[in-house]
């Protein structure tokens, strides 16, 4: 009986422990966000990727100590989290945070993509075409490419969402015509210069 009492007294005080210990609520040094190409709607990534029909932002944690850094290339966000105490966890993005929140400034680079550089294009079958770039336009880390847009000298405009490789495919050419191409390329922040022109192609 004796024992049974002190088991459970130890118990009780181990949950009341438990339940009054603070969470651990320090923010991340970085968060990744995704915007909507189509609304740009933006929402915080749990899993660090965005969905081909999104954009990547990489936001970094600024120092509380140190002046935001000013410019038509620099962007903020802000993020209500709980606070220390909170038992509960989350992120919001918002433009103002509540009493009971814990405000985190979060900036990065806006700039836009460089203009890309054509270096080879080349005839892949009868109907389609490859481009060869010769480096990623991503000059912002903060904000990858997101797509490129290839458009022929016969007027056929594409999409192409293999922004982690430096060559893009375009299809639904007529076979025996000689083309040429441009490129651009978009990131969350806008688009870049239009490429010049690649030699032609048949």
């Amino acid at each position: 009986s004796g024992v049974l009492k002190v088991v459970i007294a130890t118990c009780a005080l181990s949950l009341m422990a438990a339940h009054l210990s603070p969470a651990t609520a320090a923010p991340a040094a970085q968060i990744i966000s995704c915007v909507d190409l189509a609304t740009g709607k933006e929402r915080i990534s749990k899993t660090g990727t965005c969905r081909t029909t999104e954009a990547i932002a990489k936001w970094h944690l600024a120092p509380t100590d140190s002046a935001l850094a000013s410019g038509s290339t620099t962007k903020s966000l802000t993020i209500c989290s709980n606070k220390e105490s909170s038992p509960v966890t989350y992120q919001r993005i918002r433009t103002s945070c509540y009493k009971h929140m814990q405000t985190n400034l979060y900036t990065r680079s806006s700039a836009l993509p460089s203009k890309p550089v054509i270096t080879q294009v080349s005839s892949t079958s009868y109907e389609s075409a490859s481009l060869a770039l010769a480096r990623d336009p991503a000059a912002n880390l903060d904000a990858p490419i997101a797509y490129y847009t290839i458009t022929s000298s016969k007027g056929d405009v594409k999409k192409d969402n293999s922004w982690r490789e430096l060559t893009v495919t375009i299809s639904g050419l007529r076979s025996s015509t000689s083309y040429t191409f441009t490129i651009t390329a978009t990131n969350v922040d806008g688009t870049s210069p239009v490429s010049a022109t690649s030699l032609p192609v048949t």
